[in-house]
C-alpha cells in the first residue's frame, strides 16, 4: 500500500487503523515529516525512513517504509539526493520495495 501521510505523528491513529484492518505486509509512506532524530513505532512493524528537508524554515517531505515483522526484510542503503528509501523483503519470493517522494518545485 502507498500512503501520503501528511505527517506520521499527526495521523498515527489512521495508520494504525489501516494496519489492523488490512494486515498489510508493506506500507510506502510519503510526507512523513519525520526528522533524523524522530522515533516512531508501530507494533509488529519495523519502520525505515529518510528524513525530509527544511525549506524557508518549514520542514517538508520525508519518506518511509512500514514493514511487517512476519517477513524477513533488510533495509537497503543507496546514495541519492532524492527523498527515497528501499528495503528487500521476502514474502513467498524476494522483492525490492521503494518509497519515493518528489516535492513540487
Amino acid at each position: 500500500m502507498q500512503c501520503n501521510t501528511r505527517g506520521v505523528q499527526a495521523n498515527r491513529e489512521e495508520l494504525q487503523l489501516l494496519i489492523s484492518n488490512f494486515n498489510l505486509a508493506v506500507i510506502c509512506l510519503q510526507e512523513t515529516l519525520l526528522m533524523d532524530n524522530n522515533s516512531v513505532g508501530f507494533r509488529d512493524y519495523t519502520i525505515y525512513h529518510c528524513p525530509g528537508v527544511k525549506n524557508n524554515g518549514m520542514f517538508h517531505g520525508g519518506v518511509g517504509l512500514l514493514i511487517t515483522n512476519i517477513y524477513a526484510h533488510k533495509h537497503l542503503e543507496f546514495n541519492t539526493s532524492l527523498q527515497a528509501d528501499a528495503a528487500r523483503i521476502t514474502c513467498f519470493k524476494s522483492m525490492t520495495v521503494c518509497s519515493l517522494y518528489l516535492p513540487r518545485r
